[in-house]
């Protein structure tokens, strides 16, 4: 149950960061801003679904069978959730409101390595766990 969640958040996360992010610098400014709220919707419509399946999966691992691994990755979930609330969320919200800023991008790609490694950590360790 947890592979296919764990597995999808691992190769989107890591999509998103070597792919969509770094293209954000070539997108043109006088249309940024639609291209963007477009992107943002989108996206929602991917990984909001595929993180709540994630999450809630690892949870009743949690639940059902307590030890380190399941915890580690629970944490390392949790860290995922968090830098999304709380740096990647900000990030794009600014360049909703100001259009492109070539800054807040490089915000947006260096502090999404910490979803990324987190996703990441969990695939691996899910990985492990099935083998």
């Amino acid at each position: 149950m947890l592979l296919l969640p764990d597995c999808g958040m691992c190769i989107l996360i890591w999509i998103v960061q070597v792919v969509v992010y770094p293209s954000f610098r070539f997108a043109d400014e006088h249309t940024f801003s639609a291209w963007h709220a477009t992107y943002a919707r989108r996206m929602a419509l991917i990984a909001g679904p595929l993180m709540l399946l994630q999450a809630g999966a690892h949870v009743s691992e949690v639940w059902s069978e307590p030890n380190v691994a399941n915890g580690l990755a629970a944490l390392l979930i949790a860290a995922a959730w968090a830098a999304t609330a709380f740096l990647s969320v900000p990030c794009h919200r600014a360049l909703q409101q100001r259009g492109k800023d070539q800054l807040q991008i490089a915000r947006l790609i260096s502090t999404n390595w910490i979803r990324t490694a987190c996703w990441t950590g969990v695939f691996i360790l899910t990985l492990a766990r099935s083998w």
